[in-house]
């Protein structure tokens, strides 16, 4: 696996010195949830990055609801923490759906070591390994962290909007629930639907696990189904969903990116389209 880890495998490698793993529990409707799970408990050594805080940069009238942040701010943190250029680092949450977006992040920085724990938290304690409430104390890194990005797995609305229009042999995925898709129900944006000449495969259908591992013969199965293009780009809502699917994408070995911006982007645009499975009244 080159984007996920075990609990058994983070168990036996909790005490390699450039380890570092972050707490990255969040609830889409209850921005304080994650922290305070935190609190309650964690994996030992275990710091916290917030979503919305240290993930996601400042909403502004486009870019989405969770926009990149700004990478110089994020690597000041991380580097106060102690993480160095070389360090391995894994992300985790409640189960697997806010830290592949934490993941995304990273790599999409240039930090090449970057994992995901298998279950999460959960999967943690199914193995009855330790928790803890205390928080692990920083050793900043004298050491710059320099890293060289990956602008191909950011797709943004210049990306998006031409390639909708022309020959490109790719595949658009809507990674959230099918009612949200089909425009049926939508609790947090003003338009209902999906971006046009989008499939759904919604996030948690990816994630399929066996004793707590991802099963990537059945991901394979499953993603063959669908026929996806040489070339795959995922969005949600605002870039949480999507990055789950991304990784499974990644994992499978498609060339595959994330539009960050994701629906809450797509219709901040009034002129862009939106399709959905409404039927109106005549």
């Amino acid at each position: 696996m080159k984007n996920v880890v075990s609990s058994l495998w983070l168990f036996e490698h909790i005490d390699d010195e450039n380890l570092f793993i972050f707490d990255c529990q969040f609830d889409l409707f209850d921005s304080n949830a994650g922290h305070n799970l935190y609190e309650q408990e964690h994996l030992p050594k275990a710091f916290y990055l917030d979503l919305n805080e240290d993930l996601s940069g400042k909403p502004l009238e486009h870019g989405g609801a969770r926009p990149i942040p700004d990478s110089s701010v994020l690597k000041t943190k991380l580097q106060n923490f102690g993480v160095r250029s070389n360090s391995t680092i894994v992300l985790y949450d409640t189960n697997f759906y806010s830290s592949p977006r934490a993941w995304w992040q990273l790599k999409f920085m240039g930090f090449e070591k970057v994992f995901v724990l298998e279950g999460g938290i959960s999967a943690w304690k199914s193995f009855n390994f330790p928790t803890c409430k205390d928080i692990p104390k920083s050793n900043p890194s004298p050491y710059p962290i320099k890293l060289t990005p990956k602008p191909n797995w950011f797709t943004s609305i210049d990306t998006i909007k031409p390639i909708l229009d022309s020959d490109v042999n790719f595949t658009l995925i809507d990674s959230r629930n099918p009612d949200r898709f089909s425009g049926k129900i939508e609790p947090l944006y003003s338009k209902k639907g999906h971006i046009p000449k989008a499939i759904n495969i919604p996030w948690d259908s990816l994630v399929s696990f066996d004793n707590n591992v991802l099963n990537k013969d059945s991901l394979k199965n499953l993603t063959k189904s669908f026929n996806l293009k040489d070339y795959c780009i995922t969005y949600c809502g605002s870039g949480i969903e999507g990055a789950v699917s991304m990784l499974i994408l990644d994992e499978l070995d498609y060339n595959v990116s994330l539009y960050v911006g994701s629906m809450s982007d797509w219709i901040s645009y009034e002129e862009l389209p939106v399709e959905n499975n409404i039927i109106k009244n005549s």
